[in-house]
């Protein structure tokens, strides 16, 4: 988890900065990048403390990065993602994970219970977070870097 979450995100960005300084320099608003976070890397996580570890480390990495590309004059915004509970493998796995902790439950109950934590009242899809993602690789978002949007249907507001 530690390799995929945080040196693969390291690594992808160490690797890519010569292309997208020059990619940047060709554009009005530089070149984007998105780190996808989690939720779990906010607030942590009760189901998967290592999982919020690496969560975490994205968000101030992002932090960091904004502020070194920045000072360095580098043609690069670089911003990140928050997803909640979405309805994907992965949302399944944290349903899965809840079961692990609560034997008792059915799994219509692990649903049950993600879906009462978001103030929306349902499970996020992976559509809502592709558009968040766009939206940040627009010019829209031109004077964004360093930021975090979070497409979590109100579950980190309580």
């Amino acid at each position: 988890m530690i390799s995929i979450n945080l040196t693969g995100v390291f690594l992808g960005i160490k690797h890519l900065i010569p292309f997208l300084t020059k990619a940047g320099d060709k554009s009005n608003f530089g070149s984007s990048i998105i780190n996808l976070s989690s939720v779990a890397g906010l607030v942590g996580s009760q189901l998967d403390p290592l999982y919020s570890m690496t969560k975490g480390g994205i968000t101030t990495f992002t932090k960091s990065m904004a502020i070194y590309f920045g000072k360095k004059k580098y043609p690069i915004r670089i911003n990140q993602v928050h997803p909640g509970i979405i309805e994907t493998d992965m949302g399944s796995q944290v349903a899965e994970a809840r079961l692990k902790q609560n034997p008792s439950m059915t799994l219509k109950d692990s649903y049950s219970a993600g879906i009462s934590q978001t103030p929306l009242g349902r499970l996020g899809t992976a559509e809502e977070v592709a558009k968040t993602i766009l939206f940040l690789s627009s010019d829209d978002s031109s004077f964004m870097t360093g930021s975090s949007l979070v497409v979590d249907g109100g579950l980190t507001a309580q």
